[in-house]
């Protein structure tokens, strides 16, 4: 007879950010806790390392993003604060 199959796991891209933070901090508890055997030790900490790394990613890619539209914001400020004067002069 044959082991069951191990439930299919969806990678960590896969999960939203806040599901994939949930998983990882009850992966970390569980580590804490001793409340992993040593058959499923080593599949848990890679589970929490491609965990963190796409979180790593994901957050680098948003910075990013968010470094790239800033200017964009600075200039409608810039713009704005010059309507602003512009209508106080009148």
């Amino acid at each position: 007879m044959s082991a069951n199959p191990e439930p299919a796991v969806s990678p960590a891209s896969a999960l939203s950010y806040q599901d994939a933070v949930s998983e990882l901090e009850a992966i970390v508890s569980d580590l804490d806790e001793g409340a992993v055997d040593v058959d499923t030790l080593s599949k848990q900490f890679q589970r929490a390392i491609d965990i963190v790394e796409d979180l790593d990613a994901r957050i680098t890619k948003t910075k990013a993003q968010v470094e790239k539209l800033a200017p964009r914001l600075d200039a409608i400020g810039s713009s704005a604060a010059v309507s602003g004067a512009e209508e106080e002069a009148f």
